[in-house]
């Protein structure tokens, strides 16, 4: 478990980056330059798919099935490299023919976020992007902990370094911003990769092609839809309130999103060991399964609370006094990502036993949600339309992954009784809802106080999980 908390920690870094420059770049960008950064990162998120084609995670799923024999756990290394080189090739050749239609297609305002600018920065960016997360995958896997910290840290530091460079520096605004952290993951990855085929036997397995396309073709959907659904209230509040508003729900989001990018470090640290203890003995290890499982969700509830009961203190000392409105907004989308933790612990069993099929149906009820409370919810209710609309979304994607789970008979393994989560819920709801409703800031520190008291009633069994015991 102490190894688990670095990987944690570790992983959480390099994610966290646009959060820890944001007291800097909201001195250095306008409310039109974050919109940019906001539709850009759209952008990203749709290339990652098509260049990433689901490899990075079909990659951790199949590795255990190899990692005992050396020359075929290289060999699978070294085939989704290769396929992620060419798949980077190609899309970059169809944005060389159509990137002027796909850009104006996405972004309204494309005067400002153009292909000629912008295209190549941001496809660059997204293909280094996927093979960082594959060598950061492959050392995770292995365990092995001081290669997996360098390859993070160093990605981390040189990425922030060139984010602040292009911003505070150079002034080159929101392109300084791509094309820093450009820059400084390609420093990372180009001598290593020369190192790395210097010291292993380059070779592609052609055999592993099938299962590996097997695998991750029913990704791609869930993919793509979820990037359209995860990025549809982007794209409205744009429509309906212009790059200014968007800049300032991006800021709101970047705060509130910090549960995310928790969840998502977690995830890549948690499932690998979840896959492992499930693939060993399955009923053996559900009790370990489930502690894991219950530190993943009391832990968002804790960075959920901390955020709701600080928002003040942080947007008053650290953000630009033009983005203070985000105090509004934070508190409610952060309440989303307790939503989201759960779902996240609810889909595993999908993954573990390859029902990947299932996946892209709970994001197409997203999906669905969010197109429909993106057309009335903003329109009418502005930037506090686009906060609700991430917890409606989070919602319905768990009553979906809840029935998918019930099919196939998971949830008679006890693994989801976590009662302290729900009542912590359930009652930050209540306390946020308050704080909104109220100006006093005294109320702001309940939430932080009512988990901390919560995790209290249950200190012994929080520590006998924190130490592995059974």
């Amino acid at each position: 478990m102490k190894k688990g908390s670095a990987y944690l920690i570790i992983s959480f870094l390099p994610l966290g980056a646009n959060f820890l420059v944001l007291p800097f770049f909201t001195q250095y960008l306008s409310k039109s330059e974050y919109g940019i950064l906001a539709m850009a990162n759209v952008i990203q998120a749709y290339l990652t798919i098509f260049i990433g084609f689901g490899l990075p995670a079909t990659f951790s799923r199949y590795y255990y099935e190899y990692y005992l024999k050396q020359r075929l756990k290289y060999s699978l290394l070294c085939t989704i490299i290769t396929l992620v080189f060419i798949l980077s090739l190609i899309i970059g050749g169809v944005l060389l023919l159509y990137g002027e239609y796909i850009f104006s297609f996405l972004v309204r305002n494309d005067s400002k976020l153009s292909f000629s600018e912008y295209g190549f920065l941001i496809w660059g960016l997204s293909s280094s992007l996927i093979l960082y997360s594959i060598l950061q995958a492959f050392y995770r896997n292995e365990e092995n902990i001081k290669m997996y910290a360098l390859i993070s840290l160093l990605g981390f530091f040189l990425m922030l370094a060139g984010n602040i460079t292009g911003v505070v520096w150079l002034r080159l605004g929101a392109y300084g911003s791509i094309f820093g952290k450009l820059i400084g993951i390609l420093l990372l990855l180009v001598p290593y990769f020369f190192n790395l085929f210097y010291r292993i036997r380059f070779e592609i397995r052609f055999r592993v092609l099938k299962p590996i396309f097997k695998y991750a073709l029913p990704i791609i959907p869930y993919l793509i839809l979820g990037v359209i659904m995860n990025s549809l209230d982007k794209q409205f509040v744009e429509n309906f309130l212009g790059l200014e508003g968007l800049g300032v729900y991006n800021v709101a989001f970047m705060i509130g999103n910090v549960p995310s990018v928790f969840l998502t470090a977690a995830q890549s640290v948690v499932y690998p060991q979840i896959f492992r203890l499930l693939t060993e003995d399955i009923e053996g290890n559900l009790k370990q399964v489930k502690n894991l499982i219950t530190l993943l969700l009391l832990f968002t509830l804790l960075i959920v609370a901390g955020l709701i009961s600080f928002i003040k203190i942080i947007a008053f000392n650290f953000i630009g006094e033009e983005y203070w409105d985000i105090i509004k907004y934070v508190p409610i989308i952060t309440i989303a990502y307790c939503i989201r933790a759960l779902y996240i612990s609810v889909i595993m069993p999908i993954e573990f036993e390859k029902k990947s099929k299932f996946l892209p149906i709970t994001t197409l009820v997203g999906l669905i949600v969010s197109l429909l409370g993106g057309l009335t919810l903003i329109p009418v209710f502005g930037i506090y339309g686009a906060c609700i609309l991430i917890i409606l979304i989070q919602f319905f994607q768990l009553l979906t992954a809840i029935y998918f789970v019930n099919r196939i008979k998971w949830f008679n393994k006890g693994i989801y009784n976590q009662g302290i989560f729900y009542i912590g819920v359930v009652g930050m709801m209540a306390l946020t809802l308050l704080i909104l409703l109220n100006d006093n800031g005294y109320f702001s520190y309940l939430p932080i106080l009512y988990v901390i008291i919560l995790l209290s009633m249950k200190y012994k069994s929080f520590k006998n999980i924190l130490l592995n015991r059974k």
